[in-house]
């Protein structure tokens, strides 16, 4: 059986990811929420961010995006890039726990 879309407002999200110690940034040329945090890794401080597929405080419609975790990095010219891959997670009705796992796989 197929998980179910489950549509994530701005105020769950928000509250989701700030009891988390992430907030809100903005990102160029992206029109969905966006948060971030810093975090060590292998003694790096690097932007934790998860892009959230929230656009004008309700999530994108059925299979437009799912919420993706990224960490970035800033190189020698100041350009900031993607270490590693995106993780996805899927807007579903257990999306708290799945994301906590994703965000976990970065701490």
């Amino acid at each position: 059986m197929a998980a179910t879309f489950y549509n994530i407002s701005e105020a769950e999200m928000t509250a989701f990811l700030t009891e988390k110690g992430f907030v809100q940034i903005s990102v160029p040329r992206t029109r969905e929420m966006v948060f971030a945090k810093r975090v060590d890794s292998e003694g790096k401080m690097l932007s934790l961010r998860v892009f959230t597929g929230i656009v004008a405080g309700q999530s994108r419609g059925v299979g437009d995006d799912a919420i993706r975790v990224v960490l970035m990095q800033r190189d020698f010219q100041g350009k900031i890039y993607a270490r590693g891959g995106t993780k996805r997670v899927n807007r579903v009705k257990n999306w708290k726990n799945n994301l906590t796992l994703r965000l976990k796989e970065f701490a």
